[in-house]
């Protein structure tokens, strides 16, 4: 199934409507998350269920995954996940993922535009709207419906 920009960008304003929430392992809202909660009740909001956990996601029939490299990182739409440590070629060993929010301007950096993700960090951070390779480079990308 495909998803409409207006699909997406009501995934996209949810997730970042929870930016400041506390982090907890196992929660899907409304109150905490998890990475894969937040990522599940994002997609929830316009009527795709996902599984929670982020090795699920990547094995998930709505989710088609590639490996990170520029040219898939340059396909990427709004709501799509972005995952991190381990290998998407053993999901299980994938143990962090975050739900893409598209490209945005750095005033502070002269203009210079980040592609940015929304993400359940930790028990520190919580959930925040940060720069994709922020902490580090991810190992793979998972598109829905494209």
């Amino acid at each position: 199934m495909s998803y409409t920009d207006a699909q997406r960008a009501k995934v996209v304003a949810y997730a970042r409507a929870q930016v400041g929430k506390s982090y907890q392992w196992a929660g899907a809202g409304p109150n905490s998350f998890d990475c894969s909660g937040l990522v599940l009740a994002s997609w929830m909001q316009v009527g795709l269920v996902l599984p929670h956990n982020s090795g699920q996601q990547v094995k998930d029939t709505h989710v088609r995954t590639v490996h990170y490299n520029i040219a898939n990182r340059d396909a990427m739409l709004p709501g799509d996940l972005v995952f991190y440590y381990g290998d998407i070629s053993e999901p299980a060993s994938v143990t962090h993922v975050a739900l893409y929010s598209g490209i945005t301007p750095d005033p502070d950096n002269g203009g210079k535009h980040h592609r940015m993700v929304v993400a359940a960090v930790d028990s520190y951070y919580g959930v925040k709207e940060h720069w994709l390779y922020w902490a580090l480079r991810p190992c793979g990308f998972g598109y829905i419906g494209h």
